[in-house]
């Protein structure tokens, strides 16, 4: 499995954080049948998108 990890000010927008969910889909783009987990957490400061491709994908 490979993670890529992006942190986001709090404040930032819906669209700042799905617009970087799109980029990472674009790198799969062409895969048969991709897996991928995405994950959105946050705390007081900051938002945080975890994107984690399985290793089925990478083979």
């Amino acid at each position: 499995m490979i993670t890529y990890k992006k942190k986001f000010h709090f404040y930032a927008r819906d669209e700042e954080l799905f617009a970087f969910v799109r980029n990472m889909l674009e790198v799969l783009e062409g895969d048969i049948d991709p897996k991928f987990e995405v994950e959105i957490e946050g705390d007081l400061d900051h938002r945080c998108v975890n994107f984690k491709i399985l290793d089925q994908v990478l083979h």
